[in-house]
């Protein structure tokens, strides 16, 4: 099961590219190891010679031998170049052995040129913080830099590896930290800074979370909860009830909820018409026409008596009053007789 979970990793994105020789040449040994045909990377056998008289006991076991050995050899071979990609398939399958294509391709790709050192110092000192990368996978490419470094030749000092790491962290979101840990003098070595920022990319990790529950716990609608007038400031605190202990009636003692001026639908079975007299509507929504009751005629004849008399008074102070009041006099008595006839109106229909 480990062996077809590793030959899948070689036949997917581990293949060989030209760039991942590093990694790649390690897992072709681990699997070739596991399945014990190794040594074809490092040995090879000739072919035995038929001897002039003939085939003999020590030939056939030395072709036997070989046979097998050809086998294995021929199994590495073609892990090997399975695990590349296309192109380079079709460039090296013209070498007949494993040792000869594993010599050759570490040739090509292992051995570090003056180019591909340069190369590998330029991106090691630019290399920045990927966003889309959390601390522990930056550090971890810082880390195989590091190591391809080493194994090109270029030694590099714990001050150099830890002010290249220092480097790499953006200023704009991690400007304090640098500071703090440049200034600091216990931090001499790889591990110390990386344990350090680990540590702060941790507490930042979790206040982010916080920052985020909180908003999250603001944004959801709280239920409205109705002031309880009836009852006493002690009992306040007790254990809330359920929905279905609230809903159920409980007497005398009940608590009557206090709606607002339109906290709800009235009954309208209840309503009585002032106008019809009926039950089930207000008088405002009726559709017979208006009518008079007995109170509003007897009140509107107590107003005609009361205006008639008030005409007759100022009937009267108009024939004792100056001319200068004539205007006054001839509106007020206009708005009395439009009253009048709108009352009258009203009591004979």
């Amino acid at each position: 099961m480990e062996t077809d979970i590793a030959f899948s990793d070689l036949h997917g994105s581990a293949k060989l590219d030209g760039q991942n020789y590093a990694m790649w040449h390690r897992k072709i040994q681990y699997f070739l190891h596991h399945k014990k045909i190794l040594e074809h990377l490092t040995t090879s056998m000739p072919e035995p010679v038929e001897p002039e008289n003939g085939q003999t006991a020590q030939y056939r076991r030395e072709l036997d031998a070989y046979n097998k050995w050809r086998d294995q050899d021929l199994s590495a071979r073609f892990t090997m170049l399975s695990c590349m990609h296309d192109n380079l398939i079709c460039e090296y399958e013209k070498y007949s052995t494993a040792k000869e294509l594993w010599e050759v391709l570490k040739v090509a790709y292992g051995s570090t040129s003056a180019t591909r050192l340069r190369a590998l110092t330029l991106k090691f000192n630019q290399y920045v913080l990927d966003p889309k990368h959390s601390m522990i996978q930056h550090l971890d490419v810082m880390k195989d830099m590091i190591r391809e470094l080493q194994n090109a030749g270029t030694e590099l000092s714990d001050e150099q590896q830890v002010l290249a790491v220092l480097r790499s962290l953006p200023e704009q979101t991690w400007g304090h930290v640098k500071m703090v840990l440049t200034h600091n003098e216990q931090i001499k070595t790889f591990e110390s800074v990386a344990n350090h920022l680990k540590l702060e990319a941790d507490r930042r990790e979790t206040e982010h979370a916080q920052q985020a529950a909180l908003v999250a716990h603001a944004g959801q609608r709280k239920p409205h909860k109705g002031k309880r007038w009836n009852k006493p400031a002690g009992a306040r605190q007790s254990q809330p009830q359920t929905q279905s202990q609230n809903l159920a009636p409980q007497g005398d003692k009940a608590m009557k909820r206090r709606r607002g001026k339109r906290g709800g639908k009235k009954n309208l079975a209840k309503a009585k018409c002032y106008n019809c007299q009926k039950m089930g509507h207000f008088a405002r929504d009726c559709t017979e026409p208006k009518k008079i009751t007995i109170e509003y005629q007897h009140a509107a004849i107590t107003l005609l008596w009361a205006m008639a008399h008030k005409r007759r008074s100022l009937e009267l102070v108009h024939t004792n009053s100056s001319s200068a009041l004539g205007v006054s006099y001839s509106l007020m008595m206009c708005n009395m007789h439009l009253a009048f006839d709108v009352i009258y109106f009203q009591l004979q229909h």
